[in-house]
């Protein structure tokens, strides 16, 4: 469970609720076993959604803010070595982080465990990388000179390493479980758009992005379970499942903010502002969509 075994989560009395609730989910909770309405054995995953939503807003303040605050989430901001020296397009001589000059440290991210979760900046990286997804299958050069990536060049590579090439230069690197996941979470959503193909809705990649990001970082904080063997492989795998699947399914109805059609560098926004809504639904427990 999880993306890394070595961060022993928050210390915060929400995430200890959070894992204690993970440990005492039952077998069967949300198992579609029982048709109709609303079934009895999902209250404790929507119980557990809702501690890991109060928990994630409780890190991040912005995520209880009415609006995404545009200049947190501009792309100087969320890629700060754009623009610096050695760091132009991908063209320059095949560097892995769009300036010939090997990968990256993300200077945008988290990276010590005394610093502060972004969950909403963080949304906004993924969103700006799905972007470039897309722009590729669209041919959008513009928005890739953007982020200090080249059409052409990319064109010339196979998927996974238009994958590869994508996430060092938007994402950078970055050793905290955090980035670890938002990184997992955004390779998902690439290989969908980029290996197929035909490459699904923006609508859809963008829900499955936000869904795949908030699971993965909800794992980070959970995997205190496994590191103390609290929790058995088989437990781990069925328990991570039954989650996943649970917040797919209470998400599925969410609106996309803004709605209409998505361009390549839309997604930035829209993930942001998607990731808040999720959150806020989660918060809600049963109390519909905001």
């Amino acid at each position: 469970m999880g993306t890394s075994g070595s961060y022993g989560g928050s210390a915060k009395q929400v995430w200890k609720d959070a894992r204690q609730q993970i440990l005492d989910l039952p077998p069967g909770a949300g198992s579609g076993d029982s048709g109709g309405g609303e079934q009895p054995s999902e209250k404790p995953l929507e119980d557990l959604w809702g501690s890991i939503g109060d928990a994630l807003d409780s890190d991040d303040p912005s995520l209880h803010r009415p609006i995404v605050d545009e200049s947190k989430i501009a792309l100087p901001a969320l890629i700060p070595w754009l623009g610096r020296p050695g760091r132009g397009s991908s063209g320059s001589d095949g560097g892995s982080d769009g300036g010939g000059n090997g990968r990256v440290r993300s200077g945008a991210g988290r990276q010590g465990s005394g610093s502060r979760r972004q969950v909403t900046r963080s949304a906004a990286r993924g969103g700006a990388a799905l972007g470039a997804a897309y722009a590729v299958r669209r041919g959008d050069a513009d928005y890739l000179k953007e982020l200090g990536l080249d059409l052409t060049r990319l064109q010339g590579l196979s998927p996974i390493r238009q994958c590869a090439e994508i996430l060092d230069a938007v994402l950078g690197e970055g050793a905290h479980p955090d980035e670890m996941a938002l990184r997992k979470a955004s390779l998902e959503a690439l290989k969908d758009v980029l290996t197929k193909g035909e490459p699904p809705d923006e609508m859809v990649s963008l829900r499955a992005f936000v869904v795949s990001y908030v699971f993965e970082l909800s794992l980070v904080e959970l995997q205190r379970q496994v590191n103390e063997g609290a929790l058995s492989p088989d437990g781990v795998a069925k328990k991570e499942r039954t989650i996943r699947v649970y917040l797919e399914k209470r998400v599925q109805d969410l609106p996309i903010p803004g709605g209409g059609v998505i361009q390549p560098r839309d997604l930035r926004t829209r993930a942001a502002e998607l990731t808040k809504e999720v959150i806020k639904l989660l918060r809600a427990r049963g109390g519909g969509t905001p």
